[in-house]
Order: C-alpha cells, then sequence, then structure tokens
C-alpha cells in the first residue's frame, strides 16, 4: 500500500504532507513526478468549475426552500431557479448533492 504504485494526485497529497520532512527535489525523483507538475497542482483551485458552481446552486437551493417555508418541490425550486437566470433541470439539481440533508430539513421545518 505504498504511495509509488498511485496516481500522481496521491502522490502529489503525500508530498505536500511531508514537505517540511523532505526535499521536494529528492520525492519528486523517487516518487517519478516532475517538479513542475507538483507546484502546479498546488497552485490548482481545491473545487472544480464544476464543483464551484454546484456549491453555489446548493446554497441557492437552500435559500429558496427556507424561503418558500419548506414547500417547494424540486420542479417548483427549478422553476425558481431559472426565473433567478439558472440553466437547471430537476436532475441537475438533484445532483447537486441534495440542496438538504434529513437534519437541516428537519430543523428548517421547525423554523418555518
Amino acid at each position: 500500500n505504498g504511495v509509488l504504485c498511485e496516481r500522481p494526485a496521491v502522490k502529489y497529497a503525500w508530498m505536500k504532507l511531508h514537505s517540511p520532512e523532505f526535499n521536494v527535489d529528492v520525492m519528486c525523483t523517487l516518487l517519478k513526478v516532475s517538479r513542475s507538475a507538483y507546484y502546479a497542482w498546488l497552485r490548482k483551485p481545491v473545487l472544480s468549475a464544476k464543483e464551484q458552481k454546484d456549491k453555489v446552486l446548493s446554497q441557492e437551493l437552500k435559500h429558496l426552500f427556507i424561503e418558500h417555508q419548506c414547500r417547494y418541490g424540486a420542479r417548483r425550486l427549478a422553476k425558481s431557479l431559472r426565473k433567478l437566470g439558472y440553466t437547471i433541470s430537476r436532475q441537475r439539481m438533484h445532483s447537486t448533492n441534495d440542496y438538504m440533508s434529513p437534519v437541516e430539513y428537519e430543523s428548517a421545518l421547525k423554523a418555518a
């Protein structure tokens, strides 16, 4: 279960974790990754563009759900989002990690 056979992203994460202990040049050589690729990986955003959009969408869904007193279902929420300028289907809405966890749903119902 060593790092040597893992994909580059796993190697980079291991290198970042151990960079205070070991020289980056030596780790790159031993793990057979390029130093420039490692530093590019360090600079890249943590979330992909889709993940960032999904996060914003999820927050907007949660806001709309609570704003409409927990009465809007998937169709009405999707329609409300379209009015706000989002391009979304109900399937995409559900793929954004569901806009409410069961705990959030229960607390929203109590607040409404």
